[in-house]
């Protein structure tokens, strides 16, 4: 029997389920001056110019100008500032 990889946003698609059930991010943007990313797993650096996170696979980037952390919690992370390019891996 052959195994074939699923994604979680495909699995959660076939299940008619939020890809957030399954710990996909989450980014909610505010024009270029907010951002609230919801299931990420952590920071791992934290500027001004760059806020970069953790996500199940790979590393989600922040890039902008006066970049702060607004408010955080376990799974949600409110950034503030000048946002100019997201990234993701």
């Amino acid at each position: 029997m052959k195994k074939h990889a699923v994604s979680a946003a495909d699995l959660a698609d076939r299940l008619s389920l939020p890809a957030q059930a399954l710990g996909e991010l989450k980014l909610t943007v505010t024009g270029d001056q907010q951002i609230l990313v919801e299931n990420h797993r952590g920071l791992e650096l934290v500027t001004q110019e760059l806020i970069e996170l953790k996500r199940n696979k790979g590393r989600l980037r922040l890039y902008g100008t006066g970049l702060l952390i607004a408010a955080a919690s376990k799974a949600q992370l409110l950034v503030s500032g000048k946002l100019e390019r997201i990234e993701w891996e």
